[in-house]
């Protein structure tokens, strides 16, 4: 262990100011990290006015303030981080409005500087896409999965209409607020979107091409009919989200584009 002289934040205790700070230059980085968490749980009430060591100040411990270090490991803590702020994120979202709501807001719910949340997200669309991959392919997979057994095509590809203008209409899962701004999203960023519900789309494609093979549809091209009523279900979408009365008349909207959708593809 060797001292050495080196620019740190400087605390002044009575008049004197400490600039030397203690540091192991032998131990990597990471390693060295981690062995310091529980060092400095040992000292986290030391007095605001003591000197900041190479230790606190790799792990933000300024002025005193002891960083809320929860796990074994620096690469936890920024995983439990990382979620805390896509919970704070999703809650603000739902309360106030995408539109409404500024990464500062944000930073400020979880406790964290705002040009730390750069370390976490590009941007605030990153951070909405983030939590579009998080949640929703798990409710894309309840909404297929849940479906009743022994259902027709028809009753199949109907029932998921069903389901998938039910989301658009609740902010529950971030479904209101992912259809107002998937317009206003960056090409990459609808990309990512797309993505997280592939198995929706993929499911009426399946359902389509399944349903006129076997003759309860008519004879579609199977790739141009999934397309037509996918694109139907997210038009609808949005023009359901500008209703006011949307959660009151989402059945009503939802048997309409069903009806639609069937006397279309009907055979008879």
């Amino acid at each position: 262990m060797v001292f050495v002289p080196v620019p740190v934040d400087r605390h002044r205790v009575g008049t004197r100011t400490r600039t030397v700070a203690e540091v192991d230059p032998k131990r990597p980085l990471v390693e060295s990290l981690d062995a310091d968490i529980g060092h400095l749980r040992n000292i986290a009430h030391r007095p605001s006015d003591a000197p900041s060591t190479t230790a606190h100040r790799r792990l933000g411990y300024i002025q005193g303030v002891m960083p809320r270090i929860r796990a074994a490991t620096i690469a936890e803590h920024k995983r439990q981080t990382r979620e805390e702020i896509l919970d704070a994120a999703a809650a603000l979202f739902r309360a106030q409005g995408y539109g409404d709501t500024a990464l500062g807001d944000i930073a400020g719910y979880v406790g964290l500087g705002r040009t730390t949340l750069y370390e976490y997200f590009v941007d605030k669309e990153d951070l909405l896409v983030h939590l579009v991959e998080r949640s929703l392919p798990a409710v894309v997979d309840e909404m297929v999965d849940g479906l009743p057994d022994g259902l027709s095509y028809r009753e199949r590809l109907g029932e998921l209409v069903v389901r998938g203008l039910e989301f658009v209409s609740s902010d529950a899962d971030l479904g209101s607020t992912l259809m107002r701004e998937l317009p206003k999203l960056s090409p990459e960023a609808q990309l990512r979107v797309r993505a997280a519900h592939s198995r929706l789309e993929d499911e009426v494609a399946r359902l389509c091409r399944l349903g006129i093979g076997d003759g309860e549809f008519g004879p579609y091209d199977p790739a141009d009919a999934s397309r037509i009523v996918f694109l139907m279900m997210m038009s609808t979408s949005h023009s359901l989200l500008r209703d006011r009365d949307a959660k009151q008349r989402v059945h009503e909207v939802a048997d309409t584009l069903v009806r639609f959708i069937f006397d279309g593809l009907s055979s008879e």
